[in-house]
């Protein structure tokens, strides 16, 4: 245990005592507050009022909690500046993981920002072989360096140390100057980078000019049921496909797809138009190739901040990335391990970890790049789910030291089975499954806990080999306008007869003729667990053609728990030829005074089909899963079509921070 030590000057002398948040760092001349971390002048004391009046409404120093002595500690390790990130490390019980044996050795992170400097001595151990062409910051772009830092800074003697402290560091440049070209960064190098961190944002969608071939192989039916023949003449690249060939798809699927799993599990890869927060093709292919061909095959594991926009209403299910069963969707708390209040939610939230809240004093402390000449090259870097994804990242390291045998799916299990609950208010919506398996929008499945995640990682049983079943439901419902009532339309889909199907992920592709899809209310419900899957917030646009979403809320049930409802009400009065809103060209994402919607006198909707489809395991592997529905699927008829691409600038219609190339930092 250290002793109590006066203040000693470490860092540059000219710096002004707030900006160090360890007390051993804290310079000669200034006092210290260990109960929010606060290095303040001798002679200028703040006072407990004059913060809260400032807006840290989660203070505890007061003017004469100031000592001029360092309290004893015992720390696990001897980084200057563990203090400082003690609290979000503890949170998440990293240190207990530490004392099991788990650091992350032989487990490399590939994170994927702005440049990480590995000139930082907590970053030198940058592997600049498997990293892109461009992997280091420009100026004093920083973001990337601190989210590098907080999953996996060295233990040493110098600034502070991540979660998985003796783990690999891989780092592409994917925004800011001199940035990456093209998609492959997401996972890039996946036979050297185990893990792919991601703490930004976009809603891009790229234009594939190229046809693709039918991916059937149809090997045991004839033509009547192929979809290749009853898809001829079909792009299958532009995700627009004609009437009967999505009936022919969504048929086959259901009765045959032990023949064709690739393809099948795969719907979203040609259900799903480009458009409002829609997955683009081309990531698609980068992210599965990444799951399914990364780590020898085991799946590269690829995790996600689901952004800072809680407060603009906005929905990780508006975001392809975010609601993608490929990918970990991070969200964030504060220092107490409530919902931080700008941290995304939404059905597809997978876990959650410390990314600070603005009532404290100070946030997340990190790694600085050399260039800003920061005191100890280290500091508060700000608030966000940016740094509550990198923390999952680094507790995923240690999960595959501890079992490098796990595979992409198995790491969200045990991360689900493992997640604590801090808190379970009312407002957070928990909701509890017929699994008895417990989800929130802005939790997910809970709190990252790195010793419960390592110790169950120890012993998991590798998941069986993922399969799905799907079924279409034609409605044919009218919307009705609001007019002081919610009309709600319920969709029954056919129930699956399938005991031994455990669902992992629901993705759910919704076709609507509407005038102003921002109007809706889309909620799916099954054995009184409800998922929103939108909650009228696309206000700009009328496409809604095989619309997807996701919930998780539904995981370990079976697939023959019961019948899954589809919910749509209109929640505002009128239709998109009103004047609250600017017109959008829904083709082209872009604001156009002719695409105001036509003014008929008809602002009701038609909810026109749905499709459903579950990804899952087989519960029971000694037998072949064979789904057996109790009704015939019935067909989906579609309306509408056009391409629906749209720009890479898309996210400044949705509220985020981007530039000029349409990424954003969250």
């Amino acid at each position: 245990m250290r002793a109590a030590v006066a203040l000693i000057l470490i860092g540059a002398a000219d710096a002004g005592c707030y900006d160090y948040m360890a007390c051993g760092q804290c310079p000669e001349g200034c006092v210290w507050c260990p109960y929010d971390l606060i290095c303040a002048p001798e002679n200028n004391v703040p006072t407990g009022s004059s913060l809260y009046l400032s807006g840290y409404t989660a203070i505890t120093c007061d003017a004469d909690d100031y000592v001029d002595e360092c309290p004893e500690r015992d720390d696990p390790l001897p980084d200057p500046y563990y203090e400082a990130a003690a609290w979000y490390l503890e949170a998440i019980r990293a240190p207990e993981a530490w004392a099991a044996g788990y650091t992350g050795s032989g487990v490399q992170i590939l994170v994927n920002d702005n440049g990480v400097d590995n000139n930082h001595p907590d970053l030198s151990k940058l592997d600049t072989s498997a990293s892109c062409s461009s992997y280091a910051p420009h100026g004093n772009d920083a973001h990337g360096t601190a989210c590098a830092s907080l999953a996996l800074a060295s233990s040493n003697s110098e600034a502070g140390v991540g979660v998985a402290y003796n783990s690999g560091l891989a780092s592409c440049t994917m925004m800011g100057d001199d940035a990456v070209t093209g998609l492959s960064f997401l996972t890039y190098k996946y036979d050297k980078n185990d893990i792919s961190s991601n703490s930004w944002g976009i809603d891009q969608c790229d234009y594939i000019d190229s046809s693709t071939s039918c991916p059937f192989d149809c090997p045991n039916v004839g033509s009547n049921w192929c979809p290749c023949a009853a898809c001829d003449g079909d792009d299958w690249s532009s995700r627009d496909l004609s009437q009967g060939c999505e009936n022919t798809v969504v048929d086959y699927c259901y009765y045959f797809f032990e023949d064709d799993v690739d393809a099948c599990l795969e719907l979203d890869h040609y259900f799903v138009q480009c458009g409002f927060g829609q997955l683009s093709s081309t990531a698609h292919d980068v992210l599965e190739d990444g799951v399914k061909n990364g780590r020898g095959g085991k799946g590269m594991v690829l995790v996600f901040a689901a952004g800072n926009e809680f407060r603009k209403g906005d929905d990780v299910n508006y975001e392809g990335y975010l609601n993608s069963r490929f990918t970990i969707s991070v969200g964030s708390v504060g220092q107490d391990l409530k919902h931080a209040r700008y941290s995304s939610s939404g059905a597809p939230v997978f876990i959650s970890a410390p990314g600070g809240d603005w009532e404290n004093y100070h946030l997340i402390f990190a790694a600085k790049p050399l260039s800003m000449n920061a005191p100890d090259d280290c500091g508060d870097s700000g608030a966000g789910t940016s740094y509550a994804a990198p923390l999952v990242s680094g507790v995923v390291a240690l999960m595959l030291e501890a079992n490098s045998d796990l595979g992409w799916r198995d790491v969200q299990g045990v991360l689900a089975a493992t997640a604590s609950r801090p808190h379970e208010d009312s407002e957070d919506e928990w909701e509890t499954n017929q699994a008895g398996v417990k989800h929130s929008y802005k939790y997910g499945f809970g709190l990252v806990d790195a010793l419960a995640a390592t110790t169950a990682a120890k012993t998991w049983t590798t998941l069986g080999a993922e399969i799905t079943l799907v079924t279409a439901t034609t409605s044919g419902a009218a919307l009705l306008d609001f007019d002081g009532t919610e009309h709600w339309v319920e969709s029954e889909a056919a129930e699956f007869g399938s005991s031994d199907f455990i669902i992992e992920s629901v993705a759910i592709y919704v076709t609507i003729e509407h005038p102003r899809r921002g109007d809706l209310r889309i909620e799916l419900e099954r054995n009184g667990v409800t998922s929103l899957l939108t909650d009228d917030k696309l206000e700009l646009g009328k496409r809604y053609t095989n619309w997807k979403y996701t919930t998780l809320r539904h995981w370990g049930e079976t697939a023959a728990d019961g019948a899954f409802t589809l919910r749509v009400a209109d929640r505002r009065e009128g239709s998109g030829d009103d004047d609250d809103h600017e017109p959008f060209d829904d083709e082209h994402w872009k604001f156009d005074d002719s695409n105001y919607a036509d003014d008929d006198g008809d602002d009701d909707g038609v909810l026109v089909s749905w499709t459903l489809q579950l990804y899952g395991h087989d519960g029971d592997p000694t037998t072949q899963e064979t789904p057996q529905p109790t009704l015939s699927p019935p067909t989906i008829t579609r309306w509408g079509s056009g391409q629906g691409w749209c720009y890479s600038d898309l996210d400044y219609y949705i509220g985020g921070d981007s530039g000029d190339e349409g990424w954003r930092e969250c």
